[in-house]
């Protein structure tokens, strides 16, 4: 099988990530509470073998299944791009907003809006001059 076989094979597998519902929860906490293995329930509800062990173990802990909601979208620039970020304010001091921008366009590889490089600016403890 050709390199480009198998990563097209690998990409068709995977499944788009999502949370489960209150209802999928509930299947499954309701599994547990009868003491079906967490095997036959994830064969059951076609939910994987992972998720239906991190859901008991979250209701039997918490005593709730349900996971806390995610508060915003995560941000594009992890700390290595801050460190570039950072580096080049130190390097060229007198840089826009605009120039910044475009660097950390290039840096990262993402489409960046100078707002992001503006919030990341201020996270990092620095100021444009």
């Amino acid at each position: 099988m050709s390199d480009k076989t198998k990563a097209e094979t690998k990409t068709k597998n995977l499944k788009k990530r999502k949370e489960l519902s209150d209802y999928e929860i509930g299947m499954v906490v309701g599994g547990a509470l009868h003491g079906i293995p967490l095997s036959a329930i994830s064969e059951k509800t076609g939910i994987p073998k992972s998720t239906v062990h991190n859901t008991v173990q979250r209701w039997r802990q918490n005593g709730t299944g349900i996971t806390e909601k995610r508060k915003g979208r995560a941000f594009i620039f992890d700390e290595r791009a801050e460190r570039h970020l950072k580096n080049e304010m130190k390097r060229n001091p007198d840089a826009k907003l605009a120039d910044l921008t475009a660097f950390m366009r290039e840096s990262i590889g993402h489409t960046v809006s100078p707002r992001t490089v503006q919030l990341a600016i201020l996270r990092i403890g620095m100021t444009l001059s």
